[in-house]
C-alpha cells in the first residue's frame, strides 16, 4: 500500500509510545533478474478450426494404407539391444510361443499368463488366470508381479487371447461371450488393475487378434473382437504413460512380423496384417451423395429408440419426404392409453409427463400425414421384440427398413466401471442388435441402418464401454458385406438439440433440466 502511495495513521497502532529506528545489517544481494523476457515462437500455432459449410464434404470413412511397423531394430539380429520385462497373455493355439521363445533367448524377461480355471502361480514367470473371475484376478496378478521384487513388473504387455484358430469355449457359454470375456473385459480389468496396483509407468501394450478387422472388401468374421477398441483407445487417455496398439493378423503372420510390432516405438495405433503386408488405419474423406437414396414412398420403417430425440427426428423426416409408415419401438413399462383417453390423460398429467410427451409426439407425426404404430418392447428381450415386430407387420405390412437408434450412455472413469455398468451400455447396442439379427435375418429387410458414434474414433475419457458398444455396430456392418440386406453403420457426432450426447452436453452446460432437487436446498424456508 505504501509503495502505491498510501499512508497509515500510525498513532492508531503505536499510540504515544516512542519508537527508535534500528539499523539492520545489509545483505549481499545476487542482483539476479527473474523476469521472463519476451520470447520467440518456436512452434507453429495449431491451425484454427474452419467450418465447412458444404455438408456434402462432412463425411469420412475408415481406410487402410500400407505402413511398416515403426521398429528401429532388425529383430532377426538386434532383438537383445533393449531388454524389456514382458507380460504375455498367451493363446492356446501357439501363436505367442515362438515370440516368447525369441524374446527369452535375446535376454528379455518374459512372464507368461494363460487362461485357466483358477488363479495359480506355477513359477515366477508362469501363471494361469480365470478370466471369469474378473477384476480381482488381474489385480492379484499384477500385485504378485510388483511385490516379487525380482524385476517382474512389466514394462511391455502382449495380449494374444483373441488370436483363435478354432471356436472353443466353456460349456454353457458361447464363442461370442468367450471373445468378449477374454477381449474387452480382459483389457478393461487389466487397465483397472494397472491403476489400483499402481503399476510403474510407462507401459506399452500390443493387442493381437484375428477376425476383428477387415481390409477393403473383406467380410469381418468376429464383430465382438472389435470391441477391444474400447479399452485400447480409451485407457491410454485415462492412464498416464500407457500406450496401446492393436494388430489384426491372418495365417501369414510370422514371428518376425509380430516381434516388429512388439518392438516398435510405443504409440497407440491400429493396424492389420494381410498376406504378409501391414496396413495402418487412416481416415479418408468420403463425400456424401447429393441426391436422396431411392426409398419407395409409403415404405414401412421400424425405429428402435423411437421416442428418443433422434428417433423422432428421423420419423418426421421419413414421413415428410417419403410418406413412410413408421413403427416406433421403445422400452415402455406403461403402454400408451387407448386413443379415446389421450385427451383426458394429457389434461390430468400435464406436459412434463413421459406418457404425455409420447402422445404429443405421435399426434405431431400423424398430423404430418404419417401412419404411426407404437410398440413397447425391450430391444434385448427376444420374446417382446418378436411380438412387437409381429404387431408392426400386422399394422403396416412387412418392414422395408430398420433404424437401430437405441442406446445408453453412462460416462465414468475406467476404474469406477463395474460389470453391471458396462452391461447396461452394451445391452441396447450389442445384445439388442443380436436380437434384431435373429428376428430379421439377412434378406428380410432392404436396409438396416445402425446408429453408431464418432466416439469410436475420438475415444473420449469415461466411455470405455460406449466406444466398445458402438465399435461392435461398425464391425457388425462390415461382417454383413455382400449380404442381401444392405447393412450400414453411421458414426454420428453430436446432433443439434437431439440425442444422448446433446442431452448430456445440455446438462453440463446447465440446461433447463440440468438439476432437479428432490429436497429443499435450505433446511428452513426463507
Amino acid at each position: 500500500i505504501w509503495a502505491l502511495g498510501g499512508s497509515f495513521d500510525w498513532a492508531q497502532i503505536w499510540g504515544e509510545a516512542k519508537r527508535h529506528r534500528v539499523e539492520l545489517p545489509t545483505y549481499a544481494f545476487q542482483r539476479a533478474r527473474y523476469f521472463i523476457e519476451p520470447g520467440q515462437t518456436t512452434v507453429d500455432a495449431a491451425p484454427a478450426l474452419d467450418r465447412i459449410d458444404d455438408i456434402s464434404q462432412w463425411g469420412t470413412r475408415i481406410a487402410w494404407k500400407p505402413a511398416y511397423a515403426d521398429c528401429e531394430i532388425d529383430v532377426s539380429t538386434d532383438l537383445g539391444t533393449d531388454p524389456q520385462t514382458w507380460l504375455v497373455f498367451a493363446d492356446e493355439d501357439g501363436t505367442a510361443a515362438p515370440v516368447m521363445d525369441r524374446l527369452r533367448r535375446a535376454g528379455h524377461k518374459v512372464v507368461e499368463v494363460r487362461a485357466g480355471d483358477t488363479y495359480a502361480r506355477k513359477s515366477d514367470t508362469s501363471f494361469t488366470l480365470a478370466p471369469e473371475h474378473g477384476r480381482e484376478a488381474y489385480a492379484r496378478l499384477l500385485a504378485d508381479l510388483i511385490a516379487s521384487g525380482t524385476g517382474t513388473a512389466p514394462t511391455r504387455i502382449a495380449h494374444f487371447w483373441l488370436v483363435t484358430r478354432k471356436e472353443c469355449f466353456r460349456p454353457g457359454s458361447s464363442f461370442l461371450h468367450r471373445n468378449i470375456e477374454q477381449g474387452f473385459y480382459a483389457l478393461m480389468f487389466l487397465a483397472q488393475a494397472m491403476q489400483s496396483e499402481t503399476l510403474p509407468q510407462p507401459v506399452h501394450m500390443v493387442v493381437f487378434s484375428n477376425g476383428a478387422q477387415a481390409l477393403e472388401g473383406e467380410a469381418l468374421r468376429y464383430p465382438e473382437k472389435a470391441m477391444i477398441a474400447g479399452p485400447a483407445r480409451v485407457a491410454p487417455r485415462e492412464i498416464a504413460g500407457l500406450t496401446c496398439a492393436t494388430l489384426d493378423i491372418d495365417a501369414t503372420a510370422t514371428p518376425d512380423m509380430l516381434l516388429e510390432e512388439l518392438c516398435a516405438t510405443p504409440a497407440s495405433t491400429t493396424a492389420l496384417l494381410r498376406a504378409g503386408k501391414r496396413y495402418g488405419q487412416v481416415l479418408r474423406s468420403a463425400p456424401l451423395p447429393d441426391t436422396l437414396p431411392d426409398i419407395p414412398e409409403g415404405a414401412h420403417w421400424v425405429i428402435t429408440g423411437g421416442f428418443g430425440g433422434i428417433g423422432l427426428s428421423l420419423a418426421e423426416d421419413l414421413i415428410k419426404r417419403f410418406k413412410a409408415r413408421i413403427t416406433l419401438i421403445a422400452i415402455a413399462r406403461t403402454p400408451l392409453p387407448d386413443r379415446a383417453d389421450w385427451a383426458d390423460w394429457q389434461a390430468s398429467h400435464g406436459p412434463a409427463d413421459t406418457t404425455t410427451r409420447r402422445i404429443l409426439a405421435v399426434e405431431r407425426l400423424e398430423a404430418l400425414g404419417g401412419q404411426v404404430h407404437v410398440a413397447g418392447a425391450d430391444v434385448c428381450n427376444i420374446d417382446q421384440m418378436r411380438d412387437a415386430l409381429n404387431a408392426a407387420t400386422a399394422a403396416h405390412g412387412a418392414p422395408y427398413g430398420l433404424i437401430h437408434a437405441a442406446g445408453h450412455m453412462a460416462d465414468a472413469p475406467i476404474l469406477a466401471k463395474s460389470t453391471g455398468d458396462v452391461e447396461e451400455v452394451f445391452a441396447p447396442k450389442l445384445h439388442g442388435l443380436r436380437v434384431l439379427d435373429s428376428l430379421l435375418p439377412d434378406g428380410s429387410l432392404a436396409v438396416m441402418a445402425l446408429f453408431s458414434s464418432s466416439s469410436t474414433l475420438t475415444a473420449p475419457v469415461g466411455q470405455v464401454d460406449y466406444v466398445a458398444a458402438n465399435e461392435y455396430l461398425n464391425a457388425f456392418a462390415r461382417s454383413r458385406i455382400g449380404g442381401k440386406t444392405r447393412v450400414i453403420a453411421l458414426d454420428w457426432g453430436i446432433w443439434s438439440e437431439a440425442g444422448m450426447a446433446a442431452d448430456a452436453m445440455a446438462t453440463r452446460l446447465g440446461g433447463p433440466d440440468a438439476q432437479r432437487a428432490r429436497q429443499p436446498l435450505r433446511p428452513t424456508a426463507v
